[in-house]
Formats: structure tokens, C-alpha cells, sequence
């Protein structure tokens, strides 16, 4: 029963909103302020217009009966104010820039004669926050702001951290806001989801050109009821568009390795010059960077139709400082010497180092590609309708030798290739001065294919001809990890891939009654991600003596360490392996606020609200997770462990956790305009706010049984067949590929698709 009862709480707000249209918010800015006379009395009337200096684009409201007037869905840019009303000179206030969720605050005092005469005033519109009591500030002229161009390039959100309440928070996201979690905040482009929801982390907004950006805000504090999603702060870009003058801007930004310093270890390494090691190859390690980009925009008619568009080229190449320790020259004669057809195929990839050591110094290049174009649209139908779009692409590839989680050792690593994309699309309709309409749909995706071994050396062709790689497109030389050397072959986790799609839909009403400006709205979204993920996908051989040390293995190679003299004879201590891991995560959001803006006096205004989020469980389309129940017994599996348990297991939905249909979020706030002059301000505010889960909760059952495998070999005795020769032999389970052992439900197993 108190499941039906939540059921019609959600379809009655569906209900009343009309629309399922999470996480967009308005674009706009507002202009607040009175009308007065020579005495200080209110002007009841007055004809206030807004005029858009850019683009003529313009909006009249009349004051109210307290000279009153709100300008509340204003495109952010410059505006001139102008007041009309019988018996007084019309006045002109001086430009005002309006940026995205500003509330400005301009009063005009109207001095008595013709309507035919005019009064220019030279004011500046107050910017304390008189109107709510949020927090944050907005950021303009971004490509004039000290913005480091650093190994990935410009990224315009480490402005945020010149704010008030914002830290840098390392490598578990970009920052954190008034102690929230890192992952508790929201990126909007152009008011448009932008968020990467397989950790929370920004999406294409980080790699966005500053020549491409107008402005962003930061709204921190007690939001409004219009702000959800998460409780850190809501980071909203806004793109360049286009004016009735033609503009452009083209910039390059130039490193080298002129000025860079030699690192540490490069520079005392004995033997050589100052500028060259003893091999010739030089300390100071190559660094070349370039970071170039051009904007353009203008009309394409005249007050009408705008456009803008921006190019970014990106590319870095430098080598990147590494150390290892190899085999020496008298284990490269022993390997030679004694070793298996398979040691001294894998000797062949160790290089050796000058003289003989074992301690080897190189600098691989690391290299980064980057393309990017940005364009948006404007359109006027008429003076109350118009019309954007926006398009975001990147195009980004790239070569780390230093992969995580593989060799120090040249010649291996990971190769990186990822596509971002965006489009947004908004309709501003004014049907009268005090109702307005935003509607607002957009699509983000992101492609990305990584980790792929830079080294696709087959485990065959190196003679281990046990070891089937699960995955053939991840294919390379499988790790070896010897006790007292670095570790030799690709990074053994890979390859990853990700497919993911965001699609979004949005509708404000904004509506002015008297002292009260209400705003409704309602967003919906829908989230894929198709994964892969390989975990050992060639295979993972460890080395660390046992067999010599042991007895297992009888031939004693003198000066030799033991876990080599195991490597030399074929033996290992184990073995690892892992099949190849795809899933399909889905989750739809859908929220509806409503929200009014109070102005009870000339000096106090209380905002109130309330939000309602619905996320929807994450599943995965084969069903590919499970759940803990102490005590119950699986009846999808009945060999799994008591207390494991899968969907279609009793009590089990397919998110193996139940619906939340409660997560109502208040907001109330008040400002209070001490003086009445707008330079001084008193706030305070309240408000609930939820957090959406992220994919990666699923990474728990990446590889576990029943969907998945990871297999261990101890004690072999021939590690070319690891499976056949150890103190456990089984059966290879990877001769398919992908391996028929995954996803053994009834949903077909999922193939990964663009």
C-alpha cells in the first residue's frame, strides 16, 4: 500500500507539470530595480525597456504599483535600461553588463518634463545580492585570465578555484565546494547536462576552449528550488555568440624545452657530458607543446540572425622521464645461455643498458592530440520567440608510455583516443511580459576507447602458447613481474572503453504576479553507458623464487638471483588471467520544482521552494550484478554462497535496491536590503538536496562469478602452458574469445557498440 501511495505522489506531479522534461537551469540573467520621482514617490506605470546592445534585442514591462519592475530572463550581455512615463523626460541609464543568474539591482529617478527630452544617466547597477540567498560570482572575459596551458591544455574550470569555499581536491575530482564531496557537483553548458555520471566529474566542459566561453557562474550556498541534482555548487557555462559587429580573436600558446630544467635523476646519472649520457641520448628530455585556437562570430542578419564558431588545435609531444632496473649483462649471458626458447624471446624486449648495468634511464615520448570545434546559433523569429543552438565536438588521441599498472620500460604502454560531443537546443518564448517559457533539449556523448597496448606482441608469438588473451582487440605482451626488476610488458588493465549517451529535456515557466515571481519547471533524463573493461587480459606472471628455493626447480644457474633462475628454467608462482567484462548501465532522473521569489517589502524578499528528484535504480541490461541478503539462499544460482544473491531472486529487483520516491528537497531563504540603498545585505537560507548515483557504483562485480572470471595458477611448471602445468591444472577456459563463461542469465550477453 505505501508503495501505491508513492506511486501517486509521482504521477500527480507528472500530472501538474504536463511534461516529463534533470539537472538543466535557466540561462538568464535578471535586472531589478524602482521607478521614482524627484520626491522619492513610487512611479506607477512606467514603461521600463531592456535593450540588448549587441544584438537590439529588446523587452518592455510596466511598473508596478509600487514602481516596481523585474527583468527576469535576460540572455546574458549588455543592456540599456530606459524609462517612459507622462510628465517625466525619458532616461537612459548607462550600459549594464548582465551575466547568467545574475540579480542586478537599478533604481532611476525620473526628473519632471517631455516625454520628447532625454536624460542620460551615467549609473552602475548595484551588485550586491539583495534578491535570494544564494552564494558564487560570475566569471567574464575568460581568454583575458591567466589560464595555464598545461600537459592536456587549458581548462577553464581552475578559475573556480579563485572563489571563496573552493579547493583543490586532487585526483578524486577538479575541486571541492564548502566541504561537499568532489563528486557533488553539477557542469551545465549552455544550462545542459555536461556531467560524466560514470564518476561525477565534468565532461566536455573541461576541454572547452576560453575563446569559446562568454562567462560561467558558480552558484554555491542555498540554491533554489530550480538547482538540483547534487549539494556542492552548480557550474553553468555559457558559449560566445554572435553580435550585430563582427569579432574575432586568434591566440597560440608555445612551450619547449628551451627553459625547462633537467630532472634530478638525469642530470646525476655518471658517465657522459652535462647535456648527454654516455650512450649519446640526451638529459634533457624533449617537451614541445602547442595550443592555438581562433574565434569568429557576427550577424547573419542584421538584428535578426547571430552566429559564432571557435577552433582549438591542441598538441604535445614530450619524453617522459623514467628509471628502471633490468637484467645486467651477466643475466642477459645467463638468459642467452640457459634460458627457454620463451625467456629469450622475452629478453629481446628488455633493452640493455650502456655498460652493463641494470639501472636503465630513458625518456619515451608521451603525445596528446587535441581538435576541437564549437558553433552556435541565434535566431529572432519575432521579438517574443527566440532561438539557440549549440554544437561541441573534440576529437582527442593519445600515447602514454608510461601506462598505469604496466612496465617503466620502453616500448609498451597505453594508447588513448576519445570523442566529446554536445548539442543544445533552447526556445525562449515571451507571451506576455510577465510569462515567459524556456524550453530546452539536448543530447552530450562520449566515445571513448583507451588503454589499448601500445605493444600488440602476441603471447604466441613469444612461445606462450598456453595464454589466450580474452579480449583480441587488447591483445600484447602479458605482464612478468621478477622479484628485483621492473616489471616487463603492457599495462594489465586494459583495454577500457566507453560508450555513453545522455539525452535531456527541459521546461521553465516563469510568471510575475504583483509582488510574487513564480517559476515552475520540469527535467528529464536519460543515461547509457556501454562498457568494457579487460583485467588481465594477456595475463599476469609472477616470479619471486619459490621453485628454486623450493626444490621444484633443479638447475642452479651460479650469480644468478632466484626468482631469475626460475624465469631462465620456465617456472612461475603464478598465474593470473581475467575475461573480458562488458556491461550496459541504464538510469533515468526526472525532477519538478516550483519556486516563488517573495517580495514582501521594498527591502526584504523571501525565496521559497520545493523540489522533487526521482532517480530511478541503475540497472545493467544482462542483469549482471548482485546483492547481499544474510541467510538467503540464490535461486537464479543455487551453487553461490548463502546470503549471495541475483536479480530474480526473491526480493531482488533488477537494481537490486528499491525504488526512493520521497527525496522532496525545501529550499527557503531570505534577503534583507539593510539600507534600501542595495550596498548592503543580510541572507540566510535552508535547503535538502540529493546527490544522483554514479555507474561506478557497479564496479564491485566487474569480473566476479557468476559473470565473470579470474582464474589463478600456482606452482607451474612451464609457464608457456600455465593452465596445463600447474599444481591446479585446468582446463583453458579462453579459448573463445570473448569467453563463453560470462553472463550466464537469460538476457543474451551484451556485445559493446558504439
Amino acid at each position: 500500500m505505501q508503495l501505491n501511495v508513492r506511486q501517486a505522489i509521482l504521477g500527480l506531479l507528472l500530472s501538474l507539470f504536463g511534461v516529463a522534461v534533470v539537472s538543466a537551469q535557466s540561462v538568464t540573467g535578471a535586472i531589478t530595480g524602482t521607478v521614482t520621482d524627484s520626491s522619492g514617490a513610487a512611479v506607477v506605470g512606467a514603461q521600463v525597456s531592456a535593450t540588448n546592445t549587441g544584438t537590439n534585442d529588446e523587452q518592455k514591462i510596466p511598473t508596478d504599483p509600487n514602481g516596481f519592475y523585474r527583468f527576469t530572463s535576460l540572455p546574458p550581455g549588455t543592456y540599456v535600461i530606459s524609462v517612459e512615463a507622462t510628465g517625466f523626460r525619458k532616461t537612459n541609464v548607462a550600459p549594464q553588463r548582465v551575466s547568467v543568474a545574475d540579480n542586478l539591482r537599478l533604481d532611476v529617478h525620473l526628473e519632471v518634463g517631455a516625454v520628447t527630452e532625454t536624460v542620460t544617466v551615467d549609473s552602475t547597477a548595484v551588485q550586491v545580492n539583495t534578491d535570494d540567498a544564494q552564494l558564487g560570482r560570475v566569471l567574464t572575459d575568460i581568454p583575458n585570465l591567466p589560464i595555464l596551458s598545461g600537459n592536456a591544455g587549458r581548462n577553464v574550470l581552475n578559475l573556480i578555484l579563485l572563489q571563496p569555499g573552493v579547493i583543490n581536491a586532487g585526483s578524486v575530482g577538479p575541486f571541492s565546494v564548502n566541504g561537499q564531496r568532489a563528486q557533488a557537483n553539477n557542469y551545465l553548458l549552455d544550462g545542459a547536462d555536461s556531467n560524466d555520471l560514470a564518476i561525477n566529474v565534468p565532461d566536455s566542459v573541461t576541454q572547452i576552449s576560453p575563446d569559446a566561453v562568454q562567462e560561467f557562474r558558480v552558484v554555491t550556498g542555498a540554491f533554489k528550488a530550480e538547482y538540483g541534482r547534487n549539494s556542492g555548487s552548480v557550474i553553468n557555462l555559457i558559449t560566445k555568440g554572435g553580435t550585430n559587429q563582427f569579432h574575432g580573436v586568434a591566440s597560440e600558446v608555445f612551450r619547449n624545452k628551451s627553459l625547462n630544467a633537467t630532472p634530478f635523476f638525469q642530470k646525476v646519472t655518471p658517465g657522459g657530458s652535462t647535456e648527454v649520457f654516455a650512450n649519446g641520448l640526451p638529459r634533457k628530455p624533449k617537451f614541445n607543446l602547442n595550443d592555438f585556437d581562433a574565434q569568429f562570430g557576427g550577424p547573419i542578419i542584421k538584428d535578426k540572425t547571430f552566429f559564432s564558431v571557435s577552433y582549438l588545435g591542441f598538441r604535445r609531444s614530450r619524453g617522459v622521464s623514467t628509471s628502471a632496473t633490468v637484467f645486467n649483462d651477466a643475466d642477459r649471458a645467463a638468459i642467452t645461455q640457459f634460458g627457454t626458447p620463451a625467456a629469450k624471446a622475452i629478453l629481446a624486449l628488455v633493452p640493455a643498458v650502456p655498460g652493463g648495468g641494470n639501472v636503465l634511464f630513458a625518456a619515451p615520448v608521451d603525445s596528446l592530440t587535441r581538435d576541437q570545434g564549437v558553433a552556435r546559433l541565434d535566431h529572432r523569429f519575432s521579438e517574443k520567440n527566440t532561438f539557440s543552438g549549440t554544437y561541441f565536438n573534440e576529437k582527442q588521441s593519445g600515447i602514454a608510455p608510461l601506462a598505469f599498472g604496466g612496465s617503466p620500460l620502453p616500448g609498451f604502454g597505453e594508447i588513448d583516443k576519445t570523442n566529446f560531443w554536445n548539442l543544445v537546443l533552447q526556445d525562449t518564448h515571451i507571451f506576455r511580459p510577465n510569462l515567459i517559457n524556456e524550453f530546452r533539449a539536448s543530447i552530450h556523448r562520449r566515445e571513448q576507447n583507451g588503454v589499448l597496448p601500445i605493444n600488440k606482441t602476441t603471447p604466441a608469438s613469444l612461445g606462450l602458447t598456453g595464454i589466450n588473451p580474452d579480449d583480441p582487440a587488447g591483445v600484447g605482451v602479458p605482464y612478468f613481474d621478477i622479484t628485483g626488476y621492473s616489471g616487463i610488458g603492457n599495462t594489465y588493465q586494459g583495454p577500457q572503453a566507453r560508450y555513453d549517451t545522455t539525452w535531456q529535456y527541459s521546461d521553465y515557466v516563469t510568471f510575475i504576479k504583483g509582488k510574487h515571481n513564480f517559476k515552475f519547471g520540469a527535467d528529464f533524463r536519460a543515461y547509457q553507458q556501454n562498457q568494457l573493461f579487460d583485467f588481465l587480459n594477456s595475463g599476469y606472471i609472477y616470479f619471486d623464487g619459490g621453485g628454486t628455493d623450493g626444490g621444484e626447480v633443479k638447475r642452479i644457474i651460479p650469480g644468478i638471483s632466484s626468482a631469475l633462475n626460475d624465469f631462465i628454467n620456465g617456472y612461475a608462482t603464478e598465474f593470473d588471467q581475467s575475461n573480458s567484462n562488458r556491461q550496459g548501465y541504464r538510469d533515468k532522473f526526472i525532477n519538478f520544482f516550483a519556486q516563488d521569489d517573495w517580495k514582501v517589502g521594498p527591502r526584504v524578499t523571501i525565496n521559497l521552494g520545493l523540489r522533487y528528484e526521482y532517480n530511478q535504480p541503475l540497472t545493467e541490461i544482462n542483469r549482471s550484478i548482485a546483492a547481499f541478503r544474510p541467510g538467503q539462499q540464490s535461486t537464479a544460482f543455487p551453487t553461490a554462497p548463502v546470503g549471495l544473491v541475483y536479480p530474480g531472486d526473491k526480493g531482488i529487483t533488477d537494481s537490486t535496491y528499491k525504488s526512493d520516491y520521497n527525496n522532496f528537497a525545501p529550499r527557503v531563504g531570505v534577503a534583507w536590503d539593510v539600507r534600501g540603498d542595495g550596498k548592503t545585505s543580510v541572507r540566510a537560507g535552508f535547503g535538502l538536496f540529493y546527490d544522483a548515483p554514479v555507474s561506478e557504483l557497479t564496479l564491485q562485480f566487474l569480473g566476479q562469478a557468476p559473470f565473470g572470471l579470474s582464474t589463478l595458477q600456482y606452482d607451474i611448471l612451464d609457464y608457456t602452458r600455465p593452465y596445463a602445468t600447474s599444481a591446479n591444472a585446468t582446463a583453458n577456459p579462453f579459448l573463445s574469445a570473448p569467453s563463453s563463461v560470462v553472463n550466464h542469465l537469460t538476457t543474451p550477453p551484451l556485445r559493446l557498440s558504439a
